[in-house]
């Protein structure tokens, strides 16, 4: 399932959790806040509720997604490499709310 959303402050709130950028490749420094991207969600496999998996990906932009610039050349690019690609739950949600 895919999902467009804002990233406001290093957060996106899909399906009542927010998730923030896993850091692995490099620390996030708000470069993507206020742009529109496309996350994608995974079905928890074997669950009886359908629930989903703590992560989602970044896909990439919204205007790469409607064609109106080329895929991997916008900001979340860097050096070559989509770096924010995975985005985990938070633990505390309440804050954002």
């Amino acid at each position: 399932m895919f999902v467009t959303r804002t990233i406001r402050k290093g957060r996106v709130k899909i399906g009542k959790q927010w998730y923030a950028p896993s850091n692995q490749h490099m620390q996030y420094d708000g470069r993507l806040d206020g742009l529109r991207y496309i996350f994608g969600r995974y079905y928890r496999w074997g669950s009886l509720d359908n629930s989903f998996e703590p992560f989602v990906f970044l896909w990439g932009s919204q205007a790469a997604y409607k064609g109106k610039e080329k895929w991997g050349t916008g900001p979340e690019i860097v050096n070559g490499y989509l770096v924010w690609c995975w985005w985990r739950q938070e633990v505390s949600n309440a804050e954002h709310l």
